[in-house]
Protein backbone atom coordinates (compact mmCIF):
# COMPACT_ATOMS: atom_id res chain seq x y z
CA UNK A 1 0.00 0.00 0.00
CA UNK A 2 1.47 3.20 -0.96
CA UNK A 3 1.42 6.37 1.61
CA UNK A 4 -1.08 8.45 0.10
CA UNK A 5 -3.47 4.94 0.02
CA UNK A 6 -2.81 4.57 3.64
CA UNK A 7 -2.72 7.91 5.00
CA UNK A 8 -6.17 7.80 3.35
CA UNK A 9 -6.95 4.77 5.38
CA UNK A 10 -5.91 5.51 8.86
CA UNK A 11 -8.37 8.95 8.30
CA UNK A 12 -11.18 6.89 6.97
CA UNK A 13 -10.27 4.32 10.66
CA UNK A 14 -10.67 7.31 12.56
CA UNK A 15 -13.89 6.77 14.09
CA UNK A 16 -13.15 2.82 14.32
CA UNK A 17 -11.95 0.85 17.29
CA UNK A 18 -8.55 -0.66 17.27
CA UNK A 19 -9.52 -4.28 16.64
CA UNK A 20 -11.26 -2.75 13.86
CA UNK A 21 -8.79 -0.71 12.35
CA UNK A 22 -6.37 -4.08 13.21
CA UNK A 23 -8.83 -6.34 11.13
CA UNK A 24 -9.72 -4.10 8.17
CA UNK A 25 -5.87 -4.35 7.24
CA UNK A 26 -5.22 -0.96 7.69
CA UNK A 27 -1.77 -1.33 9.01
CA UNK A 28 0.89 -3.58 7.99
CA UNK A 29 2.10 -6.76 9.73
CA UNK A 30 5.04 -4.81 11.91
CA UNK A 31 2.26 -2.27 12.59
CA UNK A 32 -0.20 -4.39 13.93
CA UNK A 33 2.71 -6.13 16.18
CA UNK A 34 3.55 -2.39 17.58
CA UNK A 35 -0.08 -1.64 18.02
CA UNK A 36 -0.96 -4.87 20.28
CA UNK A 37 3.02 -4.58 21.78
CA UNK A 38 1.89 -1.11 22.77
CA UNK A 39 -2.14 -2.26 23.61
CA UNK A 40 -0.07 -4.88 26.15
CA UNK A 41 2.11 -2.14 27.60
CA UNK A 42 -0.81 -0.07 28.78
CA UNK A 43 -2.82 -3.07 29.85
CA UNK A 44 -0.10 -4.41 32.22
CA UNK A 45 0.43 -1.13 33.61
CA UNK A 46 -3.13 -0.61 34.54
CA UNK A 47 -3.16 -3.94 36.29
CA UNK A 48 0.22 -3.25 38.22
CA UNK A 49 -1.29 0.12 39.14
CA UNK A 50 -4.54 -1.99 40.51
CA UNK A 51 -2.66 -4.49 42.05
CA UNK A 52 -0.36 -1.76 43.93
CA UNK A 53 -3.47 -0.21 44.82
CA UNK A 54 -5.47 -2.83 46.33
CA UNK A 55 -1.82 -4.01 48.18
CA UNK A 56 -1.88 -0.22 49.55
CA UNK A 57 -5.24 -0.05 50.36
CA UNK A 58 -5.09 -3.49 52.46
CA UNK A 59 -1.72 -2.04 54.57
CA UNK A 60 -3.97 0.70 56.01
Amino acid sequence: MNIGKKIKSIREAKGMTAKEVVSADVLDDEEKKIVFSLVDAFVGKKKLQDALSNALKMAH
